[in-house]
C-alpha cells in the first residue's frame, strides 16, 4: 500500500475521510479495529493502515509503518463534522 500524497501531513487540519477498507464511511464504528482509510487535503489523497478504537465520539487512530515491524508512526483523531463528512486530524501523541 503506497501513499498517493506527496506532501507532509499537517497536525491540527482535517482531512476528509474519503473511504475506509474501500467504502464511504457510514458512521464512527466503521473504524473500530484494524483498517485502511483513504484521506483527502487539497484535493490530493493519502492512504494509511492502522488501529481504531472508538470513544464516544472520536476514534483515536493509530497509524502504523507499511515496513515489517508496524510500528505507530502517527495517531489520528477521527469524527463526525455534523455535516454528513468525517474528518482526520493529526494529534499529538503524548
Amino acid at each position: 500500500m503506497a501513499s498517493t500524497y506527496d506532501g507532509h501531513v499537517i497536525s491540527g487540519l482535517p482531512y476528509t475521510v474519503a473511504s475506509v477498507n474501500g467504502r464511504p464511511p457510514s458512521g464512527l464504528v466503521d473504524f473500530d479495529g484494524p483498517c485502511t482509510l483513504t484521506v483527502r487535503l487539497d484535493g490530493q489523497a493519502l492512504e494509511i493502515a492502522g488501529v481504531g478504537r472508538v470513544d464516544t465520539d472520536t476514534v483515536r487512530f493509530h497509524q502504523k509503518d507499511h515496513g515489517i515491524d508496524g510500528k505507530d508512526t502517527r495517531v489520528w483523531a477521527i469524527r463526525d463534522s455534523g455535516d454528513g463528512t468525517v474528518v482526520a486530524e493529526a494529534v499529538a501523541a503524548f
